[in-house]
């Protein structure tokens, strides 16, 4: 269980803030070669106007900033949901096929506010999937059913517990895909909410 946990993606609220520090240098360089240029023009610049345009390139140059937060925030939900799911279907035993059917062509709608969040979705998702499922797939037999034994344990104070909880084994013989889909993700949530800081 301790390997599981060290793997588990840090969100990126919790990650280093982004580095503006480089963007400025280079603004700085520009700003300093644009001033050299102008001195060669004979048109020299005062030093504060100097740095006022460097901080005006930093500042442009910073505001995409917001938008690598964005991107961060939804590939780590997409991060959560795969590895969570790969995790829970490997620890399972569920076959690389099955598991693959199940849950391996997922659909990330695009969205128009945030170009190429659906892509990066799609890749972290798919990436954690599948080393949740390794992951999964590696633990032994006992930590298996430790694990299961928790999930199940968590899973009885979560909503829709009284579904899974009256299945006998006979009934999951007979279970549809679109059911045992069901089943993993009501497991997977459960693995995301109390095994993965939120």
């Amino acid at each position: 269980m301790a390997k599981l946990r060290n793997l588990i993606p840090i969100r990126p609220s919790d990650a280093e803030p982004i580095d503006a520090i480089p963007v400025v240098i280079a603004a700085g360089d520009l700003a300093a070669s644009l001033a050299g240029w102008a001195a060669v023009g004979g048109e020299a610049l005062e030093c504060s106007e100097v740095s006022v345009f460097g901080a005006m390139i930093g500042n442009y140059l910073n505001l995409g900033a917001p938008y690598v937060e964005a991107i961060s925030e939804v590939t780590y939900k997409a991060t959560a949901c795969g590895y969570s799911l790969g995790v829970v279907i490997g620890a399972d035993g569920v076959s690389a096929r099955k598991g693959a059917n199940y849950f391996g062509h997922r659909y990330f709608p695009k969205n128009d506010s945030l170009p190429g969040a659906a892509k990066a979705e799609m890749n972290a998702y798919a990436a954690w999937l599948v080393h949740g499922y390794r992951e999964g797939r590696e633990l032994k037999q006992g930590q298996r059913v430790d694990l299961w034994r928790d999930l199940r344990r968590h899973a009885e104070t979560m909503p829709g517990w009284a579904h899974w909880d009256s299945a006998t084994r006979e009934e999951t013989k007979i279970w549809a895909d679109s059911t045992w889909r069901d089943y993993y993700e009501f497991f997977a949530l459960a693995f995301r909410k109390y095994h993965m800081a939120n």
